[in-house]
């Protein structure tokens, strides 16, 4: 397995890590039922002054004869960087012949449309887009269809461009790579696994925000929209990674890529360096 800080590889798979920039709030907002005190215990991420910094990550993956984009970003009205860090890196808009929004919040959509002269264009103008099926049915909920404008802007024109597939259950993408079923965070709410040359791998979506919530697992997230799901599906994957040894991708997490593992009986995140 070769890794750098931002990329890394899993037996044939290769994964690059972007950002389409950084948010800040204040620690108790993402967490309201958490006290400042306890938060305050996880410095490496909660500054003295309460506060934490989280990234719009994305991630490019290259499988076969796939060039897959995770996630999107809160794109051009933050303004965001991923357009830009994805052309730095050598890549242009028509090589993505995949894009996988893990969910369907407005900081993993952003980019998927391109607005010109009123009318929509796929961004990425040969990729197919996959997104959760339970996601879609979920925003397109008739007393939901006013109250989401960037679902408006950047998810359902999709549907007439002939670009969407919707995934239900496990779905196999490439022979290394699956998208797999992680709600709590969102109805449909997925992540991706990958499997290459006995080597595996996770990125993990909003499964997890932050690096503490490895070892509090019952710490929800403001945004989850269904907390005890959350904390179950937390659970349960952080500890299927934990056994496995598997390496993560965390697209909020400061360092994007580490472990989870065991130390004195409780979990830590192990960033790579």
């Amino acid at each position: 397995m070769e890794t750098k800080r931002n990329e890394v590889s899993i037996g044939n798979v290769h994964i690059l890590a972007l950002s389409d920039g950084i948010g800040e709030r204040q620690a108790t907002d993402l967490f309201p039922e958490v006290p400042i005190t306890n938060l305050l215990n996880y410095p490496d991420t909660v500054s003295p002054n309460g506060t934490v910094n989280y990234k719009y990550g994305s991630f490019i993956i290259t499988s076969g004869t796939e060039t897959i984009l995770v996630d999107t970003g809160m794109g051009p009205d933050l303004p965001g960087t991923l357009i830009d860090q994805l052309h730095k890196n050598g890549l242009s808009n028509d090589q993505i012949t995949m894009v996988i929004n893990t969910h369907l919040h407005p900081d993993h959509v952003g980019w998927n449309i391109t607005w010109k002269n009123g009318q929509p264009y796929q961004t990425f103008p040969k990729a197919r887009y996959y997104l959760p099926k339970v996601d879609w049915e979920h925003f397109n909920q008739e007393k939901n269809r006013g109250r989401f404008q960037y679902i408006n802007d950047s998810v359902r024109p999709l549907e007439q461009l002939g670009a969407l597939d919707l995934v239900e259950g496990e779905k196999t993408v490439t022979k290394e790579i699956s998208l797999i079923p992680t709600p709590g965070h969102t109805p449909g709410h997925m992540s991706i696994s990958i499997l290459s040359d006995n080597q595996q791998g996770i990125i993990l979506g909003d499964v997890t925000h932050f690096p503490f919530q490895g070892q509090e697992t019952a710490w929800e997230v403001l945004f989850d929209m269904d907390k005890k799901q959350a904390r179950e599906t937390r659970e349960k994957i952080l500890d299927q990674i934990e056994k496995n040894g598997s390496l993560v991708g965390a697209g909020h997490f400061a360092n994007t890529f580490g472990y989870f593992i065991r130390k004195s009986g409780r979990r830590y995140w192990q960033p790579l360096t």
